[in-house]
């Protein structure tokens, strides 16, 4: 029973470690890094660089959809919310 359990602890641990990125942005974030080493050229840059993340936004758009549709106001549609459970 232990042993099936650290086998795919082990299993789980060497795919995070050794499995390469997959996801695009990070991907070409890197390729650009690569090319602007190779080449000397430090204007090569990927797009995903330039793109500004303001976490308080970010967490405030999410939690205002989420609760829009937890909790909708009686007064107006579900036409605001796009969960499954309100697209009548």
């Amino acid at each position: 029973m232990y042993i099936s359990a650290f086998m795919g602890f082990l299993g789980f641990a060497l795919v995070v470690v050794l499995y390469p990125e997959t996801y695009a942005p990070a991907v070409l974030v890197s390729k650009a890094a690569t090319l602007r080493r190779q080449t000397r050229n430090w204007g090569i840059h990927a797009k995903q660089v330039e793109v500004e993340v303001d976490f308080h936004e970010l967490l405030t758009n999410t939690s205002a959809d989420h609760s829009a549709c937890l909790f909708p106001s009686p007064s107006s549609s579900s036409s605001h919310c796009t969960c499954p459970s309100h697209m009548d």
